[in-house]
């Protein structure tokens, strides 16, 4: 099937480009005491995260409990929920997947939740593994360091329905800019108030095994940074053109296919690809073979592509190439993905569904008929 034929809009990712980021970043990792846990949130697709595994990767991040049941019912037994959940529905997943003796851990913040947890794990028979997240400078979920800190610990490795496995934050706020001095050493700062407060614990007698920080944008510092044990970087397996130059050093794998369907007047051309199938958060789409071209906008179903570098201009009916500009927000717009290689369709991988409203977080009968 040649890739001319697929209907448009359509996620594109180059197979040679995507096998040389996973063996990049698993080669980085290789003699390192950090380990990778590549974020399923970046693509959520179970055929890339079996790929990430097999390359050497300790298991998979992700950001929701469906996401991690999906992931357990599919085989992959090693799943870091990096959020934290409080519905009683999820919770009560959680509690299964640990009574079903899988490495599912999830992360907490507040007493109040921990005890919650506590009483569900302990009325499951089962203890939930957690995580104590962290605010280490992005502001979000996590505690920074201190009492409350203090006192949430001590009650998690205490707690009858919970197993304390250690810490986790995020250094996402110093993330963007190019790789330098300047850059690595935020980064350090950043990462030491996570590794003191585990090192803290460790003083106060209470085992941490896992130290969890990191992305794709901030690998090469949080990879080497003494202390941590794992680095959630996600974006790395089909790169963004925002972090071309920043010294990530991957290449662009990810497209979405867009047909031109008009060309109203000089200078410019309108694709069917807009909002409903790019997330431009982290910029604007990027013409791929029409150097110079730019995006200027995207409507809902529509891109706005200004010409004007352009010497050849597409034609009505052709199709082009944009590159991604937010892989996490794109892909998450996609049910499959369609791999490519020398303009050929070599498979269709599977985006896994989203939890639909009011629907129950799958079982794994659920789950394998859903597939």
């Amino acid at each position: 099937m040649d890739k001319n034929s697929i209907p448009t809009p359509a996620m594109l990712l180059d197979l040679h480009l995507f096998n040389r980021n996973i063996r990049r970043m698993a080669q980085f990792f290789d003699h390192r005491p950090a380990k990778l846990r590549p974020h399923f949130k970046a693509h959520r697709c179970l055929e890339i995260a079996r790929r990430q595994c097999a390359s050497g990767a300790i298991g998979i991040t992700c950001s929701s409990i469906w996401d991690a049941a999906s992931l357990v019912n599919h085989g992959m037994d090693h799943v870091l929920v990096a959020n934290e959940i409080a519905s009683d529905e999820k919770l009560a997943c959680a509690a299964r997947l640990c009574r079903e003796r899988k490495d599912v851990i999830v992360g907490v913040d507040n007493l109040t939740l921990a005890r919650t947890m506590d009483r569900v794990g302990f009325a499951n028979g089962t203890r939930l593994n957690v995580l104590l997240d962290v605010n280490v400078g992005m502001n979000r979920c996590g505690l920074v360091p201190g009492t409350e800190l203090s006192r949430l610990a001590h009650f998690c490795s205490q707690a009858r329905g919970l197993c304390f496995r250690g810490v986790m934050g995020y250094e996402g706020h110093v993330a963007g800019g190019p790789r330098s001095a300047g850059k690595a050493a935020r980064i350090r700062k950043a990462l030491s108030v996570l590794t003191r407060v585990a090192d803290d614990l460790r003083k106060d007698g209470i085992p941490v095994g896992i130290v969890s920080a990191g992305g794709s944008s901030t690998y090469w510092a949080t990879g080497e940074f003494p202390g941590v044990t794992e680095v959630q970087a996600g974006s790395y397996f089909a790169m963004e053109p925002s972090l071309v130059g920043t010294g990530v050093d991957f290449s662009l794998a990810a497209t979405v296919l867009t047909t031109i369907i008009s060309t109203p007047r000089k200078g410019y051309a309108i694709g069917d690809a807009g909002r409903k199938a790019f997330h431009p958060s982290h910029g604007m789409p990027v013409p791929k073979s029409l150097k110079g071209a730019v995006v200027e906008q995207l409507h809902a179903e529509h891109c706005i592509i200004n010409l004007s570098a352009q010497k050849r201009h597409p034609r009505v009916g052709q199709k082009i190439e944009c590159f991604v500009p937010y892989v996490d927000g794109t892909f998450n717009l996609y049910d499959r993905i369609y791999v490519v290689h020398k303009g050929k369709v070599e498979g269709i991988w599977d985006i896994l569904p989203r939890n639909p409203g009011g629907e129950a977080i799958p079982s794994r009968n659920a789950t394998s008929a859903m597939m």
